[in-house]
């Protein structure tokens, strides 16, 4: 018999991610009301994933409406219903799992709404623990990614050679950035050495910092036609005018929408590097392509502007 202790850790580690680790050792619970609570755990799970995999389709679909219908994508303020309803799909969801953990520490064996059903069915069920599986496979992987990039990026020297400067909205953990710029840091480490690629949030100090010291800077932050937006409001082209820029600035990105309005003026004031803006609307999803598919070949020094 399992004692309370142990039942009460497997239902915890069940309801919060790892389900398909324990349900490899079914064979040794004996107890039917641990094995259901598992089984739920596993189909809650499962439908995270579905409205993640769902959320990320609607994401890939705003991006071609950003770029192929900008002023739909404005006037109806496209962003902040696809927002709201997000959190809406997340807080439901999350409603599911404290309430059937909840039932689970009340010795509760009823099963939440349409999850019985979903049990009953083996195909399903075999569909969520093999979904389940995989992605706390990939959950894995990117930690271990965290955790190499973490080794490339510190410790940094003085004067890192590329400089990327994200927006994280105040919210946003550092680890996401780590694991979405890999290839750069990866890349930066092999062509300039361990420690030379230095991860910033956006804003006129850190900027100010990077073109003193780069070759390559990278800006993933939303903006306009007037300029890059931070935390700190709108950083402009006469801001940058009384930044230090080194002689050996090679390249910077700006991810801002309609930034290519100004790129004559971008260009003088990042002189001597070459500059890359766009004169319409971007999506995130394009310029994550553009970091990971061409932000190494801009630092191996091979990537032409099409």
């Amino acid at each position: 018999m399992i004692s309370q202790v142990y039942k009460f850790l497997i239902l915890i580690v069940s309801y919060f991610g790892l389900a398909p680790f324990i349900w490899l050792f079914q064979k040794r619970i004996k107890e039917d009301f641990i094995k259901f609570h598992i089984k739920q755990s596993l189909v809650l799970w499962f439908w995270l994933i579905l409205i993640m995999l769902i959320l990320s389709v609607c994401v890939f679909l705003l991006t071609l409406v950003v770029v192929r219908f900008p002023d739909f994508y404005q006037n109806w303020e496209v962003e902040l219903w696809f927002l709201s309803i997000s959190r809406k799909l997340f807080l439901c969801w999350l409603v599911f799992l404290l309430f059937g953990f909840g039932c689970a520490t009340l010795k509760s064996a009823k099963p939440l709404p349409f999850v019985s059903f979903w049990i009953k069915h083996k195909a399903l069920f075999f569909i969520s623990k093999f979904v389940d599986t995989v992605f706390l496979l990939f959950v894995l992987f990117l930690f271990v990614i965290n955790i190499y990039s973490c080794i490339l990026i510190y410790p940094q020297t003085e004067a890192p050679k590329v400089y990327v400067l994200y927006d994280n909205l105040d919210y946003l953990p550092q680890w996401i950035f780590n694991i979405g710029f890999f290839p750069i840091i990866k890349t930066g480490s092999e062509v300039y050495g361990k420690g030379n690629v230095a991860l910033r949030v956006v804003g006129k100090e850190s900027l100010s910092e990077s073109l003193k010291n780069a070759e390559i800077v990278l800006i993933a932050s939303h903006g306009t036609e007037e300029g890059i937006l931070s935390r700190e409001g709108f950083i402009k082209p006469k801001d940058v005018q009384e930044m230090e820029v080194n002689r050996n600035l090679k390249f910077v990105y700006l991810s801002g929408c309609k930034g290519g309005e100004q790129k004559e003026i971008w260009s003088k004031v990042f002189s001597p590097a070459k500059v890359l803006t766009y004169k319409r609307m971007t999506a995130t999803f394009e310029h994550a392509w553009w970091f990971w598919r061409y932000g190494p070949m801009v630092i191996h020094g091979k990537y032409n502007e099409e």
